[in-house]
């Protein structure tokens, strides 16, 4: 499962906001959410993670997932496929890509099961906060865009997230 970075950056931002708790992360919440974001996209000093699985390097996990993406027996699924209309994305994408998903595993589903998988999908995790596509959009700054097409644009190019750098 792969989802826009600049989109992953500010799930994980608003995650530390509610969910961590740690001496780290109370000084990586006393900066101004612009300064964040900029640790965020830059990489962050893990150290804050302290047990928590969903504060993670993103850089780090951008080459993974392009890594995994190599290779053929690995099936890429898109959050924002999943996601559904719920999240902005599109009821017909989401049912192919659950066809997909169910195709690799070896599954066989109805249609009928194919829909009410798709409507139970949405939400009610203990990590979901929004699951919209495209939340980058709100919170990055001008100069968030250009730190973040310097450390992860021809990676963001090569997961299909953008074509080019203009953006």
């Amino acid at each position: 499962m792969i989802r826009d970075p600049r989109d992953v950056i500010i799930s994980m931002l608003e995650w530390i906001k509610v969910m961590a708790k740690s001496h780290e992360a109370d000084r990586f919440l006393s900066l101004s959410q612009e300064k964040q974001i900029k640790e965020l996209i830059e990489a962050p000093d893990l150290s804050m993670n302290g047990g928590y699985p969903f504060v993670f390097d993103t850089v780090l996990g951008v080459k993974t997932a392009i890594t995994w993406m190599q290779d053929p027996s690995v099936l890429v699924c898109r959050f924002e496929e999943l996601v559904g209309p719920q999240g902005g994305g599109c009821q017909w994408k989401q049912k192919e890509a659950l066809k997909r998903l169910a195709k690799h595993l070896g599954v066989f589903l109805r249609e009928e099961e194919i829909q009410v998988i798709a409507i139970e999908l949405f939400g009610d995790t203990c990590t979901f906060r929004k699951g919209c596509i495209g939340s980058w959009k709100e919170a990055f700054t001008d100069e968030h865009k250009a730190l973040f097409k310097q450390v992860l644009g021809k990676e963001l190019i090569t997961l299909g997230y953008e074509q080019d750098d203009n953006w």
